[in-house]
């Protein structure tokens, strides 16, 4: 369920996430639009789908065990 929430915020903040790679990134974080709620929600959509993939990863590596 973390996976698919942190990939949904990534997703509904995709304009700041390119906003980073163009000229306007300071545009974008002034504006009243995306400000600060979507800075914080687009470091928080990217932890959660950091640790949703730590977590489907252990999960799975547990069925295949290594010897």
């Amino acid at each position: 369920g973390t996976l698919v929430l942190g990939i949904g915020l990534l997703a509904y903040n995709m304009e700041l996430l390119v906003a980073i790679f163009n000229k306007d990134l300071l545009g974008k974080l002034l504006s009243l639009r995306s400000g600060y709620y979507g800075l914080a929600s687009l470091v928080t959509g990217v932890g959660m789908t950091i640790g949703g993939f730590y977590g489907v990863w252990t999960t799975l590596a547990s069925f295949f065990p290594s010897e």
